[in-house]
């Protein structure tokens, strides 16, 4: 989209027409201020249906992914019944769902398809027309293959699913436990109150539902922070590239972390990956590769004064690396 526009739907202060994408590959990028697909500057939404293909729909400055432009844009009506999307909105503004400071318009219906949402906010609520559907962050696939599910009621639409650059799939599902196969791999999802599978490990447990309560930590899913308050040690693994996974070490505590092929990426602004408390003392081991990037005025790993951090390798793991990223405003590790 150009200055105000966005890259599909409506104009400066233009509310999003009606768009239906059933295939191929389509980038839409708004321009200043507008959804990637929706409105324009303080335009609403209008009507999104994702039936297949890969779609990648990025905000403008203060607009939604798919939705509402910024400066009030109302959000739309979004179906997504198949394909691989991607939807980020910027400062403030709903990945799917309105603008910055928009009022909230429509409904979000997901029955179908892997949803990456940069910040893993979508509003309304989504719902797959009985029952709200949470995203359930499935790893372990080659990154950007396509993904065959087999087992998933028919009325889940499957075509068109390939993994993300983490290797990653987001199925979007009610509660319940849910049995299928993806590439010929047996899989079980369980949702428990709107809380879904991570895809990261605390000393091999599943964070989101570990088999008992973790010893000196603790996972809260609706602010998607992990506290590590204990003296540990503790293990980290696993991908997490929708921000649902961001690490603090509580204040005053002493431990050492090993980070075991552990990648987490946040968008949003002010969401920090990796965070140290006041007087927090970390040595951070490093086994097999390794990646921290955080969202907007956030470091990848927040050290700031009156914190310790030291990084060594593992043990016989010569090769074993971490990639940081800060945010903009901010240091890759420090302030």
């Amino acid at each position: 989209g150009g200055s105000s526009g966005a890259g599909i739907g409506g104009g400066s202060s233009s509310q999003g027409g009606t768009v239906s994408i059933s295939g191929g590959t389509v980038t839409a990028q708004g321009g200043s201020s507008a959804a990637g697909i929706g409105g324009g500057q303080a335009g609403a939404g209008g009507n999104t249906a994702i039936s297949g293909g890969r779609v990648t729909a990025t905000g403008g400055t203060s607009g939604a992914g798919i939705g509402g432009g910024g400066n009030s844009g109302a959000g739309g009506t979004v179906t997504i019944s198949g394909g691989t999307v991607a939807a980020t909105g910027t400062n403030g503004a709903r990945d799917i769902g309105p603008g910055q400071n928009g009022t909230v318009s429509g409904a979000n219906t997901f029955t179908g398809g892997s949803i990456r949402l940069g910040a893993t906010s979508a509003f309304h609520a989504p719902s797959n027309t009985t029952a709200q559907v949470f995203c359930a962050s499935l790893t372990g696939f080659e990154p950007d293959s396509e993904v065959f599910i087999d087992g998933l009621p028919d009325s889940f639409g499957a075509n068109d699913i390939v993994a993300d650059a983490d290797g990653c799939i987001h199925l979007w599902l009610p509660n319940g436990t849910h049995n299928f196969t993806a590439n010929g791999r047996d899989c079980t999802v369980t949702i428990q109150n709107g809380v879904a599978p991570t895809g990261v490990t605390v000393n091999g447990q599943e964070i989101a539902t570990p088999a008992a309560p973790g010893a000196g930590w603790a996972y809260d899913a609706p602010n998607c922070t992990l506290s590590l308050t204990g003296a540990g040690p503790f293990t980290l693994t696993g991908t997490n590239g929708v921000g649902g996974v961001r690490v603090v070490v509580s204040s005053g505590v002493v431990n050492p972390i090993t980070l075991a092929n552990l990648t987490l990426r946040t968008t949003g602004g002010s969401q920090c990956a990796f965070t140290l408390g006041t007087g927090a003392n970390v040595s951070l081991v490093l086994a097999g590769t390794n990646a921290l990037a955080s969202g907007y005025n956030c470091a990848g790993i927040q050290v700031e004064s009156g914190r310790t951090l030291s990084i060594t390798n593992a043990p016989g793991d010569d090769a074993a690396a971490l990639s940081v990223t800060g945010g903009g405003n901010a240091a890759g590790i420090g302030g």
